[in-house]
Formats: C-alpha cells, structure tokens, sequence
C-alpha cells in the first residue's frame, strides 16, 4: 500500500552505494529537478545543499598590437569603466597619463567629481 501512495503522489526512491552518487545529484540539476528534500531510510530529512556550477573553458590566444591600438583599446576601455562608475556625477577635473612598457601599457590618473549623495532635510527645533 506504501508504494502505491508513494507512486500516486510522485514519490521515487534511490538507493546508492559505491560512492559514486554525484553523478546523479548532476544531472537532476542540468535537468532542473527540486531534489532539495532527501530523506534517509529511517526517514529523517538529510541535509543537503545543492550548488549547480556552470564551468567555462577559456583558451588563450595571443594577439600583437600596435603601440597606437593598445593605448587605443586602453582608453575605450578606461572610459567604459569611468562612465559606468560615475554616472550622475559631475566630473570636476580629471588627469589620466599613460606609459608603454615592453609588452604592456599603464594607465594612471585621477578623478574630481561631484557627487549628490545626500537628501536635504530641514531641520526644525
């Protein structure tokens, strides 16, 4: 009668031995499946926590630019980054300088900027 409830309300069972379950726990993630709730024979939930992790594989590929593209590259990329971390700034004055080196470039500077961080409230005594 168990297992005909157990059937009904979705209920499947598992059993691992070898130690080899991971690859299971793997692939019910890749799937979606919600296996957060495992119980052990005695019925106590077991904990466990589930991370899905999606791996990436990256290979490296050298690329040789001009001094002129790289310094290029350096301020689109410079300015992308100054752009999105000041906006709604009013940019005061800023200095950047840059210095080629043998096979890299450094960039340095400042920024005055700005910024409205506050709310004005008045204050009645």
């Amino acid at each position: 009668m168990l297992k005909f409830i157990r059937w009904l309300t979705g209920f499947v069972e598992f059993a691992f031995w070898g130690g080899f379950n991971e690859g299971f726990i793997n692939s019910c993630l890749e799937k979606s499946y919600n296996i957060s709730d495992v119980r052990i024979e005695n019925g106590a939930r077991l904990p466990v926590g589930l991370i899905k992790k999606k791996v990436k594989t990256y290979t490296v590929q050298k690329k040789t630019l001009s001094d002129r593209e790289l310094q290029s590259l350096a301020s689109k990329q410079l300015e992308n980054k100054l752009s999105s971390e000041l906006d709604g700034c009013e940019i005061i004055k800023r200095k950047l300088t840059s210095s080629l080196n043998s096979d890299s470039i450094t960039v340095k500077g400042y920024v005055i900027c700005l910024e409205n961080i506050g709310k004005e409230v008045k204050i009645t005594p």
